[in-house]
């Protein structure tokens, strides 16, 4: 819980302490959660999956016109799924991501998202992921991120609505 706190002031600074350990732990559970949705899911199960929902008008219109967007959030519920939701709605995607510290992990989400049309651009050399997710948002795809992870580690402070707080290096 302790780094999920760190992370979680990083984010939110100017909280009350008591926040921050609810928040932590609620994040734990919804991490629970998700670990926990996608061992149950494949391919063929998230077919019969019905997602409620639309893209924004603001996201219809950049497909429209062919320009590529970012899709940055946080790691609460099940970040996987959104592979599906980008399928389900047409969109050429890659996601952004750190390597699993288990290889075989790692070759199951890359499996997963490479089954609904979604690649995998791995967070390594930053340079290198930057250059891929230019490319791809020059060729009009949707760029999918988390912001949440490692942040008193890898963090580097931006300036979020008024506030300074930290965020991965490759989307600060």
């Amino acid at each position: 819980l302790k780094a999920l706190r760190a992370n979680i002031e990083g984010v939110r600074p100017g909280l009350p302490a008591a926040e921050y350990e609810i928040l932590a732990r609620r994040t734990l559970v919804q991490y629970t959660l998700g670990v926990k949705d996608y061992l149950l899911q494949s391919s063929d199960r998230l077919q019969k999956f019905e997602m409620t929902g639309e893209p924004s008008q603001g996201v219809r219109d950049l497909m429209a016109q062919g320009k590529g967007f970012l899709i940055v959030s946080a790691h609460y519920g099940n970040f996987e799924l959104g592979s599906y939701m980008l399928q389900k709605h047409n969109m050429q995607a890659a996601i952004i991501a750190l390597p699993e510290e288990v290889a075989a992990i790692d070759a199951m989400r890359v499996s997963n998202r490479q089954a609904f049309g979604v690649e995998t651009l791995p967070v390594g050399s930053e340079l290198d992921t930057f250059l891929a997710a230019k490319l791809h948002l020059a060729q009009g795809r949707a760029l999918a991120m988390l912001v949440d992870r490692q942040l008193p580690k890898h963090g580097s402070p931006v300036n979020w609505f008024g506030k300074t707080c930290l965020f991965l290096r490759p989307p600060a």
